[in-house]
């Protein structure tokens, strides 16, 4: 598994999202560029993606990616480094490297290694009261037991200064490397059922809409919600995705639990009728069965579902007696005469009730809303470090933080049909755009681009919610845009694993 070509060939191309630990935006932008698909490089990136890491993150990249063009350009700052460090070409990457540093150049014993590792574990709380002592020591050990010069013992203590705050040890990375390879290799050749899985568990790092995404790139063709069809989790069967009743909100635990076992027990819903005269669902429930397609297959639109459930609710729930004979003779070809809703209106009926859109793509119509006039796409905020921007995005997945003595704050993940940004709200700007941050979306966002280590974010000045009405968008224009929007997912030049059938 370590060694399958399709496994090292998704992570390598960053197709990692769903993947246990390493579909976070950060991880996935090191991993191509470290161009890291092995296991023992996913364990080194995934310690080198923590805060203790990071100051090494950049010469190691730039040293792995010329080891695997045959370039080795640079050399250890002591011969005695070689034999530790070289898997990590002369960066510290785990706790153990600081711990072998201490002990073998600076020749401190084992405890006094690991209070070094300690120190610097701690340093966001500031400097402990012995401090100066662990460096001066530290510093003529280094000079005396390995003969390194003044020079470069100051800046070994610097490297270790700098691996300060949260760390792996190796073998912790390791070990959520090789579940992060099994979940690999599930994605590669099983990608329905992976992403089917992903989606259900209800815990992954994105928004549901990224994962359905995720799959449409993998070729799976994602179905429409069917009373006849979807169980209360997704299934992935071969090329296809069938969503399940578990995101419709307002539909209850036992109304879906009863839906999916009626069904296993007596056979398919002939008709509403039927499916009302066999389950105990509410009529907002089944209302809102019929907004997000469930009975589509039943050949009638959704207005003449809905007049037909008012109509014959209230009779069925008195009295269902003879009404099963009338449910067995109910012509499906029976029309009120009502039009259909719009393609987008449905979209949005979806948007609404599920929060995603399964029929159509929501960013494919982003640049349609009066909120996208002067906003830079998410995927060009690197051409303007330094500068004010305003963003139209939908929020993909977002991480509270606490910051003692500041309070909360925010980073959240925003996407157009660009690509993706990050943007970050500090205490002063959460606190006044909380209850924002806690909506559905798209946000338009306000705030200046900041440049850090190749990454760039946008930190929030000022942000609020868009909603979606006729009088904001052309309808029309839309239900173009949203008819196709699926279709680029065929197109996009991703690398393709191989797609084995269950």
């Amino acid at each position: 598994m370590r060694t399958n070509p399709a496994v090292c060939r998704l992570i390598a191309n960053g197709l990692t999202r769903g993947i246990f630990y390493i579909e976070s935006p950060a991880q996935i932008k090191l991993n191509r560029k470290a161009m890291a698909g092995t296991f023992e490089e996913i364990g080194i990136t995934s310690s080198a993606v923590r805060p203790a890491g990071a100051a090494s993150t950049k010469t190691f990249v730039e040293r792995h990616r010329k080891l695997k063009q045959g370039v080795v350009d640079w050399e250890y700052l002591h011969p005695s480094l070689r034999p530790l460090l070289s898997e990590t070409h002369d960066c510290l990457i785990y706790q153990e490297d600081v711990i072998k540093v201490c002990h073998e150049v600076a020749g401190l014993n084992f405890k006094q290694a690991d209070r070094v590792r300690k120190i610097m574990n701690s340093m966001h709380y500031g400097k402990p009261h012995d401090y100066d002592a662990v460096a001066c020591e530290f510093l003529n050990g280094c000079a005396e037991h390995s003969g390194l010069t003044q020079t470069q013992a100051m800046e070994l203590w610097e490297r270790v200064c700098s691996f300060s705050g949260f760390s792996f040890c190796k073998s912790h990375s390791l070990s959520y490397a090789q579940l992060s390879f099994k979940c690999a290799y599930l994605k590669a050749h099983f990608p329905a059922q992976f992403l089917a899985a992903v989606v259900s568990n209800n815990h992954g790092f994105y928004a549901t809409s990224v994962y359905l995404n995720e799959a449409r790139c993998f070729g799976i063709r994602i179905q429409q919600l069917d009373i006849n069809k979807s169980d209360a989790s997704y299934v992935g069967r071969g090329q296809f995705m069938i969503p399940g009743l578990m995101h419709i909100k307002g539909l209850g635990h036992a109304t879906i639990h009863q839906c999916v076992e009626e069904r296993a027990t007596q056979g398919r819903y002939a008709n509403l009728i039927d499916f009302l005269l066999r389950t105990r669902a509410g009529l907002k429930e089944t209302e809102i069965l019929i907004k997000t397609g469930c009975f589509d297959g039943f050949n009638m639109n959704h207005p003449e579902l809905l007049s037909l459930l008012h109509a014959e609710y209230g009779k069925i729930r008195r009295d269902s007696s003879g009404l099963f004979d009338y449910a067995q003779n109910f012509r499906d070809e029976f029309h009120p005469g009502l039009a259909d809703y719009s393609f987008t209106q449905r979209c949005l009926n979806e948007l609404e009730i599920l929060g995603f859109m399964l029929s159509g793509n929501i960013l494919s119509i982003l640049d349609l809303h009066p909120a996208s006039k002067t906003a830079v796409p998410a995927a060009d905020i690197c051409r303007y470090a330094g500068r004010r921007v305003k963003l139209l995005g939908w929020p993909i997945t977002a991480r509270p933080h606490h910051i003692p003595d500041r309070g909360e704050m925010k980073f959240i993940t925003v996407e157009d049909n660009s690509g993706c940004a990050d943007i970050v709200l500090w205490p002063e700007a959460y606190t006044k755009y909380a209850h924002v941050t806690h909506g559905p979306g798209p946000y338009e966002i306000f705030g200046r681009v900041k440049e850090e280590w190749d990454t760039y974010s946008v930190f929030v000045e000022k942000m609020s919610a868009v909603t979606w009405s006729p009088v904001q968008i052309d309808f029309e224009r839309a239900a173009g845009r949203l008819r196709d929007s699926y279709r680029s997912f065929a197109r996009e030049p991703i690398v393709r694993p191989t797609v084995v059938a269950a």
